[in-house]
């Protein structure tokens, strides 16, 4: 116990200043424009796999994006204020991405949360569930090894 006390501290002796908190200069997880996590294992021959599903807000509006391996089909549906996006052959790459994103504390957004659900038949959907009836687009785009989805809200939706 001991050893392993001197051990940890001697190492906070030798690191530089701001090695524990590297993550004080900004975000470094995904974003539409790279942050991008570690390249996942290939999918299954005619699959694709969700890699990261994210969450921003900014002066233009807000946006939940899905990182995937590559392009996929998907049908949108719209029940009362919720919005169910079904993805065709398309999995999750960590289970971690299964849980929901809690979302309500954002002021600009009328997204109170989402998440990922697994359905029969190789098929994800995306479930987004609205504090206020809003208007949406979907969009898609290529960037670096990644395809996004996004589903975006106008300001003041």
């Amino acid at each position: 116990m001991k050893t392993a006390i001197l051990f940890c501290a001697a190492l906070l002796l030798v690191l530089p200043a701001g090695t524990a908190h590297s993550q004080s200069a900004g975000y470094g997880g995904v974003t539409l424009n790279g942050g991008e996590p570690p390249s996942p294992k290939a999918p299954p021959p005619g699959f694709q796999y969700v890699t990261w599903p994210g969450f921003r807000v900014s002066e233009g509006g807000s946006e939940i994006f899905l990182q995937l391996t590559g392009p996929v089909t998907f049908k949108e549906k719209r029940k009362g204020s919720r919005i169910m996006i079904t993805l065709e052959k398309t999995q999750v790459y960590l289970k971690n991405n299964l849980r929901p994103v809690i979302t309500r504390s954002f002021n600009k957004t009328p997204v109170s949360q989402f998440r990922l659900r697994r359905l029969k038949g190789d098929r994800l959907r995306l479930d987004i569930y609205l504090r206020r009836k809003a208007s949406y687009t979907l969009s898609s785009k290529n960037a670096g090894q990644y395809h996004y989805l996004i589903v975006s809200f106008p300001p003041g939706s």
